[in-house]
């Protein structure tokens, strides 16, 4: 059906704001040199934006009967 395409499509982008949260948390807490509290500010601000991104499409999801996901794509840890 149209609607589980959409529906799995929709999980997909929420699992990727589910890791840009956890990779934006990561790096503001790994960041270093001598820029590292701006950097960290940075990082830390764009959460929110990710949160919010993320509440709509499970809003989205549930208004379409699926169930959103749970987990998060995977999470690559750079250095």
């Amino acid at each position: 059906k149209a609607i589980n395409t959409l529906i799995d499509g929709l999980n997909t982008d929420l699992r990727g704001e589910f890791q840009a949260v956890i990779t934006y948390r990561l790096f503001a807490s790994m960041v270093q040199g001598p820029f590292r509290q701006e950097l960290r500010a940075f990082f830390e601000a764009e959460i929110p934006d990710e949160l919010m991104h993320a509440q709509i499409l499970a809003d989205k999801i549930s208004a379409l009967g699926g169930t959103p996901a749970t987990e998060p794509a995977p999470v690559k840890i750079a250095t």
